[in-house]
């Protein structure tokens, strides 16, 4: 958890006040990896779609 606070330039009381425990630091990391590849699936979605409207034949 030192090595968390260095890198996020914040004391290390901030770090386990936010995340009291290693595991739940890497939950919040894994929610947030997970929302993160579902905007860039999204994204990518949108950006390769079709743009010319459906027509049902």
């Amino acid at each position: 958890m030192p090595e968390v606070a260095r890198a996020a330039g914040v004391g290390i009381g901030t770090v386990y006040r936010r995340f009291p425990t290693r595991q739940t630091l890497a939950r919040y990391l894994r929610h947030v990896g997970q929302v993160l590849c579902g905007d860039r699936r999204r994204f990518v979605d949108l950006a390769f779609a079709d743009p010319r409207p459906r027509t049902d034949s």
